[in-house]
Parts: structure tokens; sequence; C-alpha cells
């Protein structure tokens, strides 16, 4: 009898331990049952709150906006125009580098000649009155540069091409670190020059910067020129190497009659040159000095 009833108390105690177990395993099981149920059901439920938020969120910063003055918004888009104008320049300038760069890689394939030396140099100061008459460059007698020297400049090919060298002027002044330069246009100017076609030589002179030509002269009168002929260095002068272009005879300025007219008595003729290179864009030039 005393067994019997130890036994009823451990089943009790058993039975008592085992329903929290099974009330808990039904709760986890209807848990995961309807989790996804009461997560749909909570989030219809906060909707409203969570638009009720937002929509305050959106009206206060729309009223931020509206509080700022017309002249903050015009300081903030004069900000970003002055932003944009400096990232243009940035964009002007690379390309001008770029340019350059393509220019002096053309120039470092120039023409070689024997008994000369090449300096390079670049245009560094011009007056507006004599812009395509006469302009200073970077280097001077420090450099190996004297009066009377010619100075050489480029018509640049596309990349990867060959330029062609032509005559610019010549050195009439120096100093240590600069020297100024007359362009073929100016009277201080003069080559003494020969006509590749006819074989003629004369010799050249500018004549200013208004006609922005030159004028040959006493060329052979019986010689016959026409127009776009090319004009070449004679190579007479000790200075100038032969052959190098400066330009192409052209029609006569105000005031001529044609592009060769007779004078000095019928003994000689003369004629006008145009020069080959523009000279109001001249950046960069070649000096060449005797060795």
């Amino acid at each position: 009898m005393a067994v019997f009833k130890k036994k009823v108390k451990v089943s009790r105690v058993v039975l008592f331990a085992a329903i929290p177990v099974v009330i808990a395993a039904l709760v986890l099981t209807g848990f995961f049952t309807f989790r996804r149920t009461l997560a749909r059901f909570s989030l219809d439920f906060y909707y409203p709150f969570y638009q009720a938020a937002k929509k305050v969120e959106l009206a206060a910063a729309r009223q931020a906006l509206a509080l700022q003055s017309r002249q903050d918004l015009a300081a903030a888009v004069e900000q970003l125009q002055r932003q944009n104008a400096l990232l243009a320049a940035q964009v002007e300038l690379l390309r001008e580098m770029e340019t350059d760069n393509e220019r002096l890689r053309q120039e470092l394939r120039m023409p070689r000649w024997s008994g000369y030396n090449k300096v390079y140099a670049e245009v560094i100061l011009r007056d507006p009155a004599t812009w395509t008459e006469q302009f200073v460059i970077s280097k001077g007698m420090n450099d190996g540069i004297e009066t009377g020297d010619p100075v050489l400049t480029f018509q640049f090919a596309p990349r990867g091409g060959t330029p062609s060298c032509v005559l610019a002027g010549r050195v009439i002044e120096t100093s240590s670190r600069t020297s100024v330069v007359a362009t073929v246009v100016n009277p201080a100017c003069q080559f003494s020059v020969s006509l590749a076609e006819s074989g003629a030589s004369g010799t050249l002179t500018g004549n200013g910067a208004d006609a922005g030509t030159a004028l040959i002269s006493r060329l052979p009168l019986k010689s016959k020129y026409g127009l776009g002929e090319m004009v070449l260095t004679s190579g007479y002068s000790e200075r100038t190497p032969q052959g190098i272009c400066i330009g192409f005879l052209t029609e006569a300025p105000m005031g001529a009659n044609r592009a060769a007219v007779v004078h000095d008595g019928g003994l000689y003729a003369e004629a006008w040159m145009k020069p080959a290179v523009s000279l109001d864009n001249i950046r960069f030039v070649v000096v060449l000095t005797g060795k």
C-alpha cells in the first residue's frame, strides 16, 4: 500500500512538470505559425503613424526651403555658376597644355642645319600697338643669342606629322635674358631672298603691320613672277641658312598696280610677299645662332 502511494506521488510530480513544457511547446508552435499574419497586422496597424511622421518631415523640409530668402537662393546659384566657370577654365587650360605639348614635340623634330645652334624660346611680351611687327622672347645673350640672328617658327602638322619650319623675323635687340624680334613685316627686318620658281634673288624689307606684307626689291626685270610663288632665304647671309620658307608672292597692297612693278629707271622689278605663318599666333620660336 505504501509503495502504491509513493508511485502515485511520483506520477503527479512528473505530470505537473510536463504541463509547462507542453504549454511552452504549444505557444512556440502557435507563434511560428501565426508570425507572418501578426507581422502583417502590425504593419497595417502602424501604417497611419508612419505616414503621419513622414508627412511632418516633408512639411518641415518645405517650410525650411520656403523660409530661405531669395537673396540666399541667388547667392547659392551664383556660387554654382562660379564653380562651373572654374571647371570650364580648368578644362580649357588642360586643352591648351595638350596643344602646347604637341607643338613642342613637333618642334623637336625640326630640320638640322650644320654650323648653327638652336635656341628654343617662348614669346613672353607683345605690345598691342606693334602686335605683328615685333615681340619679346624668353632667351637672350646668356643663351648665345646675338643681334641679327634669324628667328624661326612653325606651321604645325596633324598629330604625328612633320612641322613646316618658316622664317618669322630677326633679332634686333638683346639683353642678358631676353631678345626683341622684328617680324618679316617690320621695316627694320631685312633678308636676302630668292624665288623658288624663277630663281630670281632680291632684298626683302617689311612693309608695315597695316599692309601685313613685305616688299621684295631689286629683282631682275626680265624674270617672270607669279602670284603664290614661294619666297625662300637665299643663304647669302652668314647668319641665315639657305632654303627656309618665308612666304608667298601676293597681290600688291593698296596704291600699287600689280604684283611686280618696274621701278628704278626700268633696271629692276619689285614684288610683295605675304608671310607663310600667322604672325598673330606665334607662341614658340627657335633662334639659329652661330656655333
